[in-house]
Formats: C-alpha cells, sequence, structure tokens
C-alpha cells in the first residue's frame, strides 16, 4: 500500500493529499500533491537541486489514508466531489470504491447519530477482548464512553455498514454529523 497523506493548506484551508514532507528545520509540514511532477530546476549544473511544488499543511489536520473505503455509491457523491474524483484526484470515472478513508474521518453509529466515532491509528481492545488482547491499526474511537465500552472499535467492521460523514478538522462538517443521519 502506498503512504497517501491528506492536510488543509495554511494558506487557503484546502485540502491537498500526497506524500508527507517535513522540515526538521523549520517544523512545518508540506504535502507534495499527486499529480505535481517533479523536475530539474533551473540549476541544473548544481548536484541535487530539484524543483516541486508542495504545500504546507496544519499539523493537527495531517491524516494517513487507511487504505480503506466507506460504502457510499459513485451516485451518492455530488458533481463537484466526482469532479474532484476524476480530476483532482486522477481516478477512474463510476468506480465503486469512491470515499477514501482517513484519520480524523467521523462515522456515525447508524442507530444513533449523536453517538460516533473518529478514524485514529494506534493500539486498541475492543470490548470482548481477554485482558491480554491488543490490536494495532486503524480504530474508530468513540465519543461516548458508554460505547467505547460496549461497541467494537476495528475499523473495517464499521465501514461495511456506514458512510463518513464529515471530518474533526471542518467545523461545519462537524456540526452537520448530528443532522446529517437523523432521516
Amino acid at each position: 500500500m502506498d503512504y497517501k497523506i491528506r492536510g488543509k493548506r495554511v494558506d487557503n484551508g484546502e485540502w491537498v493529499y500526497g506524500c508527507l514532507i517535513i522540515d526538521y528545520i523549520s517544523g512545518k509540514h508540506y504535502i507534495h500533491q499527486y499529480g505535481n511532477s517533479v523536475n530539474e530546476s533551473e540549476k541544473v549544473n548544481q548536484e541535487g537541486c530539484l524543483h516541486f511544488m508542495c504545500f504546507e499543511v496544519y499539523i493537527e489536520c495531517i491524516g494517513q489514508f487507511t487504505g480503506m473505503y466507506d460504502k457510499t455509491a459513485w451516485d451518492d457523491l455530488t458533481i463537484l466531489e466526482q469532479k474532484e474524483w476524476v480530476i483532482d484526484l486522477g481516478n477512474t470515472y463510476g468506480e465503486t470504491k469512491v470515499k477514501e478513508v482517513y484519520e480524523g474521518d467521523i462515522i456515525p453509529y447508524h442507530f444513533d447519530s449523536r453517538i460516533y466515532g473518529v478514524v485514529t491509528y494506534g493500539e486498541y481492545k475492543n470490548p470482548n477482548d481477554d485482558k491480554f488482547s491488543t490490536h494495532v491499526g486503524f480504530y474508530l474511537k468513540w465519543n461516548s464512553e458508554n460505547a467505547d465500552m460496549f461497541f467494537r472499535k476495528d475499523l473495517r467492521y464499521w465501514l461495511s455498514a456506514s458512510k463518513v460523514v464529515g471530518n474533526i478538522h471542518d467545523r461545519k462538517e462537524n456540526e452537520d454529523v448530528a443532522t446529517s443521519n437523523q432521516a
């Protein structure tokens, strides 16, 4: 699996997808967007000089692609989302796997939209695990203490029945979580 990262640009707040670059001197984080080629710079005779475009992103908004997709169908996407999927991300028109899942995405509990999980990476335990069992990978960190004690946490289980409704970094989408699934 390729490591695909998304981040929110510092200059305009738009999401950008690609490879993470960390400048350890300045402490800034950048994403080299997929589709932006790497070319030799005007300093052709200087060894190791490359010219490429990358965007500074907010550190707290960086999230890795899980390698999984939610159950969103192509026809569920808006025209703008279809355009982004095909043109901006370079994918195929009409694909069945269309909504990529990233760290920080929100997945609601399908019986009560006030309860939701945030996609997280790390070590976790499911409620029915014995005291020696632990898992490492992408999981849902539930917003309710009761849900965290009783619901499974493994992400793949929930993606078979759920759709991503937003992410923790976009305030408007975060506020719409409760209303988007009450229909």
